[in-house]
């Protein structure tokens, strides 16, 4: 059985984001993930399910221009063209191990940090910024202060800090964009044509609770009931010392979409002494 969140009015409170009407698109996705880990012939699992909403805001770049000074004229620029896609957390489940229990509740309200983002893709399906960088940062302080009122410890302290630190980075792009457990899997950066001898390299991370990344290496596959399928094999950097054992999936998308309809993925990997096996699954409905 999951245990379902319950944030009643703060989860509004937190957010200054746009407003939908019915003419804007909404994907609905079911995230499932589950995290096996053995240490010391000891076993522990962790369930995790976000229900996302996906709405495409609108579409920009299309008065983008760029100016060539030898032939002193202005020309459109394509590369500026893309969507603005906004991410609503409808919903999260857990079903934690019983070392992690009492700290459920932390957890899920936590993970509310990414709600409403809104993340601006190409027409080739890269992520090229988060768009409400500033707003997320101020309805963070709103949520942390919340969590800090509700929770005490030198553990909570601990992660209230590491969240903080996510907005101190250069990058437009937050690392929820390519984490597997948040939004890595919405947006693969698979455009919606291609040859086909098609692959893409990528750095992601399996969830924001660990240290490392890993390359994502995609690859066309072909068909598969109309939908274009891909396989996605994950490699691990040198010096992070682990020790990969399988880490592989696929991924289906529709013709002509940059979002998937389907995704299932599974790592399996050694780090030292401890043993995990993550599992992907992520279903539009």
């Amino acid at each position: 059985m999951f245990l379902a969140v319950e944030v009643g009015e703060s989860k509004r409170e937190c957010k200054n984001a746009k407003k939908i009407n019915m003419a804007n698109e909404i994907r609905k996705y079911i995230l499932n993930a589950e995290l096996s880990t053995m240490v010391n012939g000891k076993a522990e699992k962790e369930r995790f399910q976000f229900m996302l909403h996906i709405v495409h805001l609108e579409d920009v770049g299309q008065d983008a221009s760029f100016y060539d000074p030898e032939l002193k004229m202005h020309f459109a620029d394509i590369t500026a063209l893309g969507s603005i896609y906004q991410i609503n957390i409808q919903d999260i489940y857990l079903k934690l191990s019983s070392r992690l229990d009492k700290a459920a509740d932390f957890i899920r309200r936590a993970s509310y940090v990414n709600d409403w983002m809104e993340i601006r893709a190409n027409t080739r399906g890269i992520v090229k910024s988060v768009e409400n960088r500033d707003e997320l940062k101020e309805n963070w302080k709103v949520l942390r202060s919340m969590l800090s009122h509700d929770y005490t410890g030198e553990a909570v302290e601990q992660n209230l800090i590491e969240i903080d630190e996510r907005w101190n980075i250069s990058d437009k792009i937050l690392p929820a964009v390519y984490t597997y457990l948040n939004f890595g899997l919405i947006f693969p950066h698979i455009p919606p044509k291609h040859d086909e001898n098609w692959e893409n390299r990528r750095k992601v991370t399996l969830s924001e609770y660990e240290n490392g990344t890993f390359e994502e290496h995609l690859c066309y596959v072909g068909e598969q009931e109309g939908s274009r399928q891909y396989s996605v094999v994950l490699s691990s950097a040198p010096e992070q010392q682990t020790e990969i054992e399988q880490a592989s999936g696929y991924i289906l998308v529709n013709h002509g979409e940059i979002l998937p309809q389907d995704a299932d993925i599974e790592v399996n990997y050694r780090s030292e002494t401890v043993q995990k096996s993550w599992q992907f699954k992520l279903k539009k409905y």
